[in-house]
């Protein structure tokens, strides 16, 4: 019998030792939990912070987007105003031109409109000395 109450004490020893281990193994599953808990809510905040970023990225690449849209239009006009000037500098040159030679026509118009004049005056005189002398 006491060889029985021995292995009785010994298996109570055991048992004790054992709730302390599950007891023990209890407290490093809560600390685990806490952790994991603690490391799934730093994960979320993270990925909403990633995703807020990925929105702020999306929109300020439409708003470049935009922007380029823009800048080709503007590229683009000022090509069309660069076409329309050159051309209106050729007209202008072209009417300079004109200018020039009308100038020129109306010079030789008065030479000649002088030199009639003068032939009439000349004529004129010759009549009157004819009818007067």
């Amino acid at each position: 019998m006491q060889w029985l109450e021995q292995q009785n004490a010994t298996l109570i020893e055991r048992l004790g030792e054992a709730n302390t281990l599950v007891s023990d193994l209890g407290a490093q599953d809560r600390v685990r939990k806490e952790e994991l808990a603690r490391d799934i809510e730093e994960r979320d905040a993270q990925r909403a912070a990633a995703e807020q970023k990925a929105q702020e990225v999306e929109l300020l690449n439409a708003t470049l987007q935009q922007k380029d849209e823009a800048l080709e239009a503007r590229a683009a006009q000022c090509a069309r105003l660069e076409e329309a000037r050159d051309a209106q500098a050729v007209s202008l040159t072209e009417k300079e031109a004109l200018i020039e030679r009308q100038e020129s026509a109306i010079l030789t118009a008065e030479i000649t409109l002088t030199a009639a004049k003068a032939e009439i005056e000349e004529g004129t005189k010759c009549i009157a000395g004819k009818y007067h002398g």
